[in-house]
């Protein structure tokens, strides 16, 4: 029978105890509603098509310059739950981090172009992040109609080919 050393059982029983030698750095502490707020959209159809056209690519030649602009909006009605407010928060998992732009799908052809929703007052309301406050709309018997322009916007100098995105987005209530 082999003796085990004390260096050895001393290694062993670090290497068992090691998991539990873990620190907490910070607390996560999540908070939010669950509402009764809802509203018809579009009457029973929220999924919209936006087509932004062709655009030239010499109109998005250099980083920050927008083409395309389509206006779009989304009509709600039967609003219930109490809130006075109303805006869309616009949502995807490919947000660009630094513009908060929607970058163009896997199937596009075009490069250096991101897609970006701008509402009435030209307030860009950037995609994974709260309304802008300018975007909220005031519930009238229960209705409302949220107005927005989308645009192709240049990260660089766009090049041809398709240009096109996929989001979602929620109502979020005041």
């Amino acid at each position: 029978m082999k003796k085990i050393t004390p260096a050895l059982a001393a290694v062993a029983a670090f290497v068992a105890l090691a998991p539990a030698a873990h620190a907490a750095d910070g607390t996560l502490n999540f908070t939010g509603n669950i509402t009764a707020n809802s509203c018809v959209i579009n009457a029973n159809a929220p999924d919209l098509a936006i087509p932004l056209g062709d655009v030239p690519a010499s109109a998005l030649a250099s980083a920050g310059q927008r083409a395309g602009q389509t206006p779009f909006q989304i009509a709600l009605t039967g609003c219930s739950g109490g809130s006075t407010k109303v805006a869309a928060k616009f949502e995807s998992g490919l947000v660009d981090p630094v513009t908060g732009h929607l970058p163009l799908d896997a199937t596009s052809g075009a490069t250096n172009v991101q897609v970006a929703i701008f509402d009435v007052t030209d307030t860009d309301n950037k995609f994974g992040q709260l309304p802008a406050a300018s975007a909220y709309q005031t519930l009238t018997s229960g209705a409302a109609t949220l107005k927005y322009n989308a645009w192709y916007v240049a990260t660089g100098v766009a090049t041809v080919g398709t240009a096109n995105a996929n989001a979602t987005y929620t109502l979020s209530y005041q």
